[in-house]
């Protein structure tokens, strides 16, 4: 059978601030990534729409512009 008794265990103020900063460098690492991620996704469809644009602008200005005549 088990035996269950209650532990009692000191946790210093050493240890607890080391959890303390783990803690905190894993929140501060996630943040971190999270908005480089952010950054890159918002860069990525950044680009696609620029380059929309540029063939959009491109088409307009094709349309638009004379044919040039040859001339004889």
């Amino acid at each position: 059978m088990l035996h269950l008794s209650a532990q009692f265990a000191y946790i210093d103020p050493s240890t607890a601030s080391q959890i303390v900063m783990v803690i905190s460098g894993i929140v501060i690492s996630f943040a971190i990534t999270l908005g480089i991620l952010r950054t890159k996704i918002a860069m990525f469809f950044q680009k696609r729409k620029i380059t929309r644009m540029e063939k959009r602008i491109s088409k307009e200005n094709q349309e638009t512009k004379p044919e040039a005549k040859p001339e004889a």
